[in-house]
């Protein structure tokens, strides 16, 4: 099991570290699972379309329509579980240019 704080912001306050454990996140403020994307707060969820692609900035852009809140994003599938990866975005919303893959943690 491998645990990761989420990055903030400049100025910003830290969110709770993230439990990684296999198919599950666990903070008290943080929601997702490995077949989706959670958003805090609103908890909708966001369907990647296959394995470990990145979806669009635009895509991410209006899905994180959630002005002043964090999200995490979690990439799995069968093909980053078998490489032994997790991928983790943490950024602010409605940032035009979402850097992705911010994070990379072991669970293997």
């Amino acid at each position: 099991m491998v645990t990761g704080a989420v990055v903030a912001p400049a100025g910003a306050v830290a969110e709770p570290a993230v439990d990684l454990a296999a198919g599950s996140c666990n903070g008290s403020n943080v929601f997702c699972s490995w077949t989706g994307t959670n958003y805090r707060g609103t908890k909708k969820s966001y369907k990647k379309s296959s394995g470990c692609k990145r979806a669009n900035t635009d895509t991410f852009s209006s899905a994180m329509n959630v002005s002043g809140d964090y999200v995490v994003l979690l990439y799995s599938s069968s093909s980053c579980k078998s490489s032994g990866r997790v991928k983790m975005l943490s950024t602010r919303t409605n940032m035009p240019n979402i850097g992705f893959l911010a994070r990379s943690y072991s669970i293997g």
